[in-house]
């Protein structure tokens, strides 16, 4: 496709050129792996990022630690007793509570939350209006009373290389931390409920959610608007479907769908049973 398009440069791996044969009259590009993301990173506009330092407007606590090299850009608020790490970058209108520590080369964009005592690991970043360490869904119910919020005592701790897109969501813990691994992306509008543990590798699509108290081992998907019920565990590289509900333990490495969700052959042939019953006349087989 690529030597019949009307492009005039390809970019290619080393070892498919073989493959391409004669290049003709286009310009051929030899990368090592990954041709698309190392094409986009060629191309990528020059980062947004405020200036290294501080700015006039910024309201920082004296008794924060801030790393060498940090960019704090305009009305960021950072509380007492938090830490940066080197080359931190806070966006304008980024807050760090109290005791919140970020470690070297994260980044939070435009009005980004990370709640006190939250921790952040090195190199990643909280997309716009994301908020880490926000009070969990805790109260206190009695029959005919009103319910009384519980306060949430625990925070929010997660690992390195971490994406958090826009507007998502992760609440801090009751009484122990709630907690996300390392490489663990998770898209725009999503819940991570309090208490829940999140794995290495985990990838959350959007407005997908775990409960409280909830667990995703390493390398779980969740595919758009998947929802995993409180108290329930997706073992190691299991894989939940598009607008499924998870409503108990999924074996590792599976794959589940549906509402409630079950083994994908399972919910298919389901599908199918439905469609037939669907197609049948009143009085006949179909």
């Amino acid at each position: 496709m690529a030597k019949a398009s009307a492009a005039g440069t390809v970019v290619l791996r080393a070892q498919d050129l073989e493959a391409y044969g004669d290049a003709q009259d286009k310009t051929l590009i030899l990368v090592a792996d990954a041709p698309l993301r190392r094409t986009l990173e060629l191309f990528a506009p020059e980062e947004d990022i405020p200036p290294q330092g501080i700015h006039a407007s910024a309201v920082i606590d004296p008794s924060a630690t801030l790393g060498k090299g940090v960019c704090i850009g305009p009305f960021v608020q950072v509380g007492p007793g938090a830490s940066l790490g080197e080359g931190v970058v806070l966006e304008s209108g980024a807050q760090v509570g109290a005791r919140g520590k970020i470690g070297a080369r994260s980044r939070l964009r435009r009005h980004a939350i990370l709640g006190r005592d939250c921790v952040l690991g090195q190199d990643g970043t909280l997309h716009e209006h994301a908020v880490v360490g926000g009070e969990g869904f805790g109260f206190d119910y009695a029959p005919g009373q009103a319910a009384h919020r519980l306060p949430h005592l625990g925070a929010v701790c997660i690992g390195h290389r971490f994406e958090l897109g826009v507007q998502s969501c992760v609440d801090r813990g009751l009484l122990t931390n709630t907690t996300i691994g390392d490489d663990v992306k998770i898209d725009n509008l999503c819940q991570v409920g309090h208490n829940a543990k999140v794995g290495d590798r985990v990838r959350m699509s959007g407005m997908s959610g775990v409960a409280g108290s909830s667990v995703l081992e390493d390398d779980v998907v969740l595919a758009g608007a998947a929802i995993v019920k409180d108290h329930v565990t997706v073992h190691r590289g299991a894989t939940i479907g598009m607008d499924s509900c998870v409503i108990s333990d999924v074996p590792a490495g599976e794959i589940w769908s549906g509402s409630p969700a079950r083994p994908h052959r399972q919910f298919l042939r389901s599908v199918a049973l439905v469609n037939r019953l669907a197609r049948s006349k009143p009085g006949h087989s179909s």
